[in-house]
């Protein structure tokens, strides 16, 4: 019973180590974040996978709406800038 039941603990961090990779493979910022990510949930799920979903998920959602917001006030920083300002005529 207990060998059955720690063979199934050990096949289920794997499996979410499987799992996990694959999130991280979709949903990292970088292509370099996504391939320490996956290397260590694969290599060593025991410590990885805890760790990914404390510290790894993605936080997507806040920051692209950030992002957005901080490039439309730059755009309309940037049209206002546009219409004072007079072409540069050069002397000859």
């Amino acid at each position: 019973m207990a060998s059955w039941l720690l063979g199934t603990g050990i096949m289920l961090i794997h499996v979410l180590g499987m799992i996990s990779a694959v999130m991280a493979l979709m949903s990292s910022r970088t292509s370099q974040g996504a391939v320490a990510w996956i290397i260590s949930l694969l290599t060593f799920p025991y410590a990885a996978v805890p760790v990914y979903w404390l510290f790894g998920r993605p936080r997507f959602y806040g920051y692209v709406t950030a992002r957005g917001a901080r490039d439309s006030v730059l755009r309309r920083v940037l049209v206002r800038y546009r219409h004072n300002v007079k072409p540069h005529v050069a002397i000859s």
